[in-house]
């Protein structure tokens, strides 16, 4: 009980906790040396979860693979950070969740009355962000995830999206550009004129096909055709 109350007295008096002797630095409850080593501290403790394959949360169960952390923590992570965002309490059920732009990186309303300066920076930190993420092959907006193959974002993330796009159209009565220009007979990717008898434009005709051709000649193709090759004929056989 006396350790408490000298941790509190030292807290309220804005003195490092941990050593009870420098003061602490500006929105850190420790000084600047105590923080740095309680930073190495916690570093050399998430490596060495990390290379065994643990939670670098719990540090008791085993990571999910290709995280960092076992299912029960990314899953109070992602909660916490969802009812801090909106205020409200999380089902964690992220595919039936009823905010509606959860997990999305949206610029907050506070942001709207900052200067030109300040937000340039924060568009050039999250471009950064994107591209950092998209290089390690996570998710682009819970940041958390990993993204699905072929696009940038994981499964939660794009069924959020897909799902926020078509309330949008219903609420505005409209139907997507991509609809439309297919119901007026013009190119599939960019509403041009379409090449006669295909869906698309003389200049997204030419891609496809060099795109298709590419795909023939990878090796994946080839072996996926040997393999079709050999089941075909050994039914043929039997």
């Amino acid at each position: 009980m006396k350790k408490n109350t000298t941790y509190e007295e030292r807290k309220a008096n804005g003195i490092c906790p941990y050593c009870g002797r420098e003061k602490a630095v500006p929105g850190c409850i420790m000084c600047e040396k105590c923080r740095e080593q309680n930073k190495e501290r916690c570093k050399k403790r998430y490596e060495r979860a990390k290379d065994k394959g643990l939670c670098t949360r719990c540090y008791k169960k085993l990571s999910i693979e290709g995280q960092t952390m076992c299912r029960e923590c990314l899953a109070k992570m992602l909660a916490k950070d969802k009812e801090k965002r909106y205020g409200g309490v999380c089902d964690m059920d992220c595919f039936n969740c009823k905010y509606d732009d959860c997990i999305n990186d949206n610029v907050p309303e506070c942001y709207a009355d900052l200067p030109f300066e300040e937000k340039e920076k924060i568009r050039k930190r999250n471009r950064a962000r994107y591209h950092e993420l998209k290089e390690r092959g996570i998710c682009v907006k819970c940041g958390k995830l990993p993204a699905k193959e072929g696009i940038t974002l994981c499964e939660s993330c794009a069924h959020k999206r897909s799902k926020r796009e078509k309330r949008k159209r219903a609420e505005n009565q409209q139907i997507s550009k991509r609809d439309l220009w297919r119901e007026q007979r013009k190119c599939y990717f960019c509403g041009g004129e379409c090449v006669q008898g295909q869906k698309v434009c003389t200049k997204h005709y030419e891609m496809l096909k060099a795109m298709a051709m590419h795909m023939r000649e990878s090796e994946r193709s080839k072996i996926a055709r040997e393999r079709l090759k050999k089941v075909y004929f050994a039914g043929r056989q039997q």
